[in-house]
């Protein structure tokens, strides 16, 4: 046994011990949780999901009702699959269920430290992001100044399926023309520019880098689920999204900059 296969030996061995105390500690102790299928050591429930989850818990929804707790790795997480349930839990528990679970693709640069999308909504800094979209991006001023802009966004949607879908039947993927039409909407709003233009070499840096850090933060990531892991980042997955980060940091930065010039990128 070499040095670095004795090293990896020990990380393992180190990891395993510590999911199995930490998983029996857990069992230990009285739970007042909803029901759910029985976790497994070290894995929980991850197995139960299977590869189409929406499926796997509606069906385990049917067994143990619309409020059940699944144990997804070492992270327990709460499935409720009613709208009734779901209703009454926001009503009854509005503030805790106020936050978003941070995966750790978002803790690139810090990156969950200053998104109004993942800041605690209790927090001041999320307070003040919100005064400024709700003054400067999102009153009803300057939504009915971009009123026309959005149905254009929207007719030029509907127009690109329709002759996509004419042409001999191909198919169109909604989820990349969707993302392209928000991502016009958002770039509208913000910057007063269209980043689906395909004759903007800028505009289609932007959207392809925005486009692949979306889809790293999207796949399913071991840190996220065993959150020892996190150190390590076993997959890559952060340290290819804080790449990404960077290159849009820098890309956005270009239209400030110009912007504070009086010219568009």
């Amino acid at each position: 046994m070499n040095y670095l296969s004795f090293v990896i030996y020990l990380v393992l061995t180190w990891v395993t011990i510590h999911l199995l105390l930490s998983t029996v500690k857990k069992l230990s102790k009285p739970r007042n949780f909803p029901p759910g299928p029985y976790p497994l050591p070290i894995f929980g429930n991850l197995f139960c999901l299977g590869n189409k989850p929406h499926i796997s818990l509606t069906e385990l929804a049917k067994r143990y009702g619309p409020l059940m707790m699944l144990q997804l790795g070492q992270v327990p997480t709460v499935v409720i699959s009613s709208a009734a349930v779901a209703k009454e839990a926001h009503q009854k528990n509005d503030q805790s269920l106020a936050n978003r679970y941070v995966v750790d693709a978002i803790r690139a640069l810090n990156h969950h430290q200053y998104s109004i999308g993942w800041l605690p909504a209790t927090s001041s800094e999320w307070r003040n992001l919100r005064k400024v979209c709700n003054s400067l991006v999102f009153s009803p001023s300057k939504l009915d100044e971009t009123q026309s802009l959005r149905r254009d966004k929207i007719n030029d949607l509907l127009t690109f399926v329709e002759r996509s879908s004419s042409k001999g039947g191909k198919a169109v993927d909604i989820g990349q023309v969707a993302f392209t039409t928000s991502l016009n909407l958002l770039s509208s709003a913000f910057f007063s520019m269209d980043l689906g233009d395909p004759s903007s070499e800028y505009a289609c840096q932007l959207r392809e880098t925005i486009r692949s850090l979306l889809e790293e933060v999207g796949k399913p990531n071991f840190a996220d689920h065993f959150p020892i892991l996190q150190k390590i980042d076993p997959q890559g997955i952060r340290r290819r999204a804080t790449v990404l980060s960077k290159k849009v940091m820098d890309l956005l930065k270009v239209i400030i900059d110009q912007r504070l010039q009086g010219k568009r990128p």
